[in-house]
């Protein structure tokens, strides 16, 4: 986003909130999460609940 030029501003927004949705808030460290990010919490929830027994 440094050197790239957007058109509008609309279009820089978009871009911004993309990057925070798409790239930041899936590697950032959760406190609640116990300090893992968001894609490593699932995963050990998913993990988790294949090891459960019915």
């Amino acid at each position: 986003y440094n050197r790239h030029q957007f058109d509008t501003r609309l279009e820089a927004a978009a871009a911004v909130a993309r990057w925070i949705s798409e790239v930041y808030n899936s590697r950032r460290r959760h406190s609640a999460l116990g300090y893992i990010d968001p894609i490593t919490f699932e995963q050990n929830m998913i993990d988790k609940a294949a090891r459960k027994p019915a």
